[in-house]
């Protein structure tokens, strides 16, 4: 596979994948990593708005025949096999209205739950469908998931059960929390091969595949997606339903996109036909929804669009466009996410930053601008443009509202986890004291205790964002944003790196067990690290558990803080972690990008960084005395790395910071 790369930009990394598609058994407008979300302009004329008012009428016709069924269905007090009909009916029509409109979708299942005609199981799994398609709330989607996966009543449906574990599966890939995405994945593939219900394996084995990518595991990764769509293939054959096919479509162009997000657009390309083929197979399926179709041959024109661009074979992509541009689908609002990553790549930015220029009246409009999905699908997208079309001046507008968003998204993301924690909290309470109605005085000393403890954490909680929002920053620097960023990530890779090292040994053992069940399939096991035989040629090859080894030098060294240390040296390292003298240099060159000396520079520079916001008082002499560095060498390898001072770069940081404060608070005054 020869793997082509291709220079990054901001509009890229935001549109690298933008296959939208639907899955009926969890989630419907879904993309993959990196890619955008659902939410386009609606490009407004005559026909759509009468497609829309005419579309609105016949929901409101399903909704009386609902209605209707289900009153015939319960009726003579509500018999057995009539409440078996009404729940069948209704979760259909619910998952289906789920995207539509989730507001009278949630209106149905209060319904049914006063009606008593599903159980809570149902009810809640139902309800993370519809926050998840409708809302775009993952936590809520998530949070419901989990009551269903708890209710007493989960295992008795195994296809529902399966296809709930998918749904919490993708909830905490979404989420960021890869080893609980992990963890439900492994759970649910054993269930489905132990039930021999092989949609369910497959879905289960994509998600897998999916952790395995961000987790840097590429050969893996890909090997669970190809096997996955293999799967799907031979079960969309022999179902005769819509779903499995759809399923397959889905999970194909996720590989595509996937293939084409990592550079592999030849692979990706030759991908097309058979994405061709399955469409035309899900038309011989039965009782199709209305519009799949369609939707399907749009995403096939828009992916087949974007990678012949890519490749420079304009003719073929401008064809690909104009296929979709024909059909239904590229009148409605999520078409946007087709059309704009091609316009994009063709250079045709003005027609670019026009639709996105609609898309955001469409926005502010219609969704909420203050979230993370306003930013990742529309303001990284029209930063890219301007910088594209050189009109500096809108670039750093937008940048300015992409950062004054993100700072007021995390305070209110604490402060939502604090109601979300004292909600919990007072929900355990009241069934303590339901179920310990005899020891009334004790439970109400013991709430009154916890809760003036949650009161005096609250307050902390509080006095804590307040004193935040003084030293948050608007980074009207390019370069102390930067170093800033870099600084956070540097962090989250520390607390990861332990996380990673565990993940591949649950990893290795599981594909040890998947490669004794399916004897067919590739071994992906990690090769033995004693079978490396010992080279000292500058073209020494390195394996996966050679960056295992390299990861635990680094968080040795930054756990302990040895680069401050003046007696520490490589000789020191090595005898501790056990690391052969021929690859100590090599794994630093490969991994690190680096020498082990640079390194520790590094790691000195990124120490006085943290004293310099820790210590703001402190001279640039004590920092560098502090940080094992003379104040020659501190300042020419912090000018060196970032191209600006230490004394620039903290008296630039705390000028922001005082500007900063003020914007956050106006910002939080008016929410």
């Amino acid at each position: 596979m020869n793997k082509q790369y291709r220079p990054a930009n901001g509009f890229l990394s935001c549109c690298r994948s933008v296959n939208i598609l639907y899955n009926p058994e969890e989630t419907v407008f879904l993309s993959e990593m990196y890619s955008c979300d659902n939410n386009l302009i609606y490009l407004c004329n005559e026909k759509i708005v009468f497609l829309l008012i005419m579309s609105k009428i016949l929901h409101i016709i399903l909704l009386i025949c609902t209605i209707v069924i289900t009153e015939g269905c319960t009726g003579n007090q509500k018999q057995a096999s009539g409440t078996e009909c009404d729940s069948t009916y209704a979760a259909v029509h619910i998952q289906n209205l789920s995207i539509v409109n989730p507001k009278e979708a949630l209106a149905l299942l209060d319904t049914a739950e006063q009606q008593g005609l599903m159980d809570d199981f149902e009810l809640n799994r139902l309800r993370a469908v519809v926050y998840h398609n409708g809302f775009s709330d993952n936590n809520k989607s998530l949070e419901y998931a989990m009551k269903a996966y708890d209710s007493p009543s989960a295992h008795e449906d195994i296809r529902k059960f399966l296809s709930l574990i998918q749904m919490i599966a993708n909830q905490y890939y979404l989420n960021g929390d890869y080893a609980r995405s992990v963890e439900f994945c492994t759970k649910g593939i054993k269930i489905a091969q132990d039930s021999v219900i092989r949609s369910a394996e497959a879905n289960l084995t994509f998600k897998l595949g999916r952790n395995l990518l961000v987790l840097n595991r590429e050969d893996e990764g890909f090997g669970h997606y190809f096997k996955a769509v293999d799967i799907l293939d031979g079960e969309s054959e022999k179902d005769n339903t819509w779903e499995t096919s759809d399923d397959y479509i889905y999970t194909l162009a996720i590989l595509i996109g996937t293939l084409r997000n990592e550079g592999y657009y030849d692979k990706a390309t030759g991908l097309l036909p058979r994405y061709e083929d399955a469409v035309r197979r899900l038309e011989t399926k039965e009782q199709i929804p209305d519009g799949l179709i369609d939707m399907r041959r749009a995403s096939g024109y828009g992916m087949a669009a974007h990678l012949y661009a890519i490749k420079g074979e304009k003719d073929k992509a401008h064809e690909e466009y104009l296929k979709l541009c024909s059909t239904e689908y590229s009148k409605t609002p999520d078409a946007g996410q087709l059309t704009i990553p091609y316009l994009f790549e063709a250079g045709d930015y003005r027609e670019a930053l026009r639709k996105l220029q609609e898309e955001k009246k469409y926005w502010q409009a219609n969704i909420d601008t203050i979230s993370y999905s306003y930013i990742r699908n529309h303001l990284e997208s029209e930063l890219a443009v301007h910088e594209k079309l050189g009109d500096i001046r809108s670039a750093n507008r937008v940048l300015h509202t992409i950062q004054t968003l993100n700072d007021s998204l995390r305070i209110r993301d604490r402060n939502e986890k604090a109601l979300e924690l004292a909600e919990i909290y007072k929900t355990n309470e009241q069934a303590a004291q339901l179920k310990e109605q005899e020891n009334t005085i004790r439970i109400r000393t013991l709430i009154f205790s916890f809760t003036a403890l949650l009161l005096v954490v609250a307050v902390g909680f509080i006095i804590r964002i307040l004193r935040d929002k003084r030293v948050i920053q608007k980074k009207n620097e390019a370069m102390v944003g930067t170093i800033n960023e870099l600084m956070t990530y540097k962090n989250e890779l520390f607390i990861r790196r332990e996380e990673n090292i565990r993940l591949r040994d649950e990893l290795r053992q599981f594909h040890e067990a998947q490669s004794q069940t399916n004897s067919g399939t590739e071994d992906m096991q990690e090769p033995d690290s004693t079978q490396e035989k010992e080279d000292s040629s500058p073209t020494l090859e390195l394996t996966e558990n050679d960056r295992v080894l390299y990861d635990r030098m680094c968080h040795e060294i930054v756990s302990r803080k040895l680069y401050l240390n003046p007696d520490f040296n490589k000789s020191g390292l090595m005898k501790e972690i056990h690391v052969p003298a021929y690859k100590f240099a090599a794994l630093f060159r490969k991994f690190g990008g680096c020498s082990f000396t640079q390194y520790l520079q590094d790691c000195r520079i990124d120490y006085a960084i943290n004293l310099m916001h820790e210590y703001p008082q402190w001279s640039m002499d004590a920092v560098a005395k502090e940080a094992q560095m003379s104040k020659t060498s501190f300042f020419r390898q912090f000018q060196k790395k970032y191209g600006m001072s230490p004394s620039n770069y903290i008296e630039k940081e705390q000028l922001t910071s005082n500007r900063q404060g003020v914007d956050s608070q106006d910002i939080n005054a008016e929410m």
